[in-house]
């Protein structure tokens, strides 16, 4: 499953999905590192995520889809706490 395939698995457009994973970083970023540790802490696996979306879609493919696409403008917003949940 491609990243448009994805997106739209989750009823999302380009633009939501990258204006959600910014809104997710900019309230991750006002935690202290304690918080910031729970959270992570608390958010599925990557694998879990990849299976919710059917047995073709790997955890590979989901950080695919959480990293900015490869058109993205420069200074996209990492997500390098949702990254760091794929323990």
């Amino acid at each position: 499953m491609n990243r448009a395939e994805m997106l739209a698995k989750l009823g999302l457009s380009e633009s939501e999905f990258s204006d959600l994973l910014q809104k997710f970083h900019a309230l991750l970023s006002q935690l202290s590192e304690n918080q910031q540790r729970v959270v992570q802490n608390s958010m599925v696996k990557v694998s879990d995520a990849a299976a919710s979306f059917g047995p073709n879609v790997s955890a590979a493919d989901v950080q695919n889809l959480l990293s900015p696409p490869s058109n993205a403008a420069a200074g996209a917003t990492p997500v390098s706490l949702v990254m760091a949940a794929g323990r």
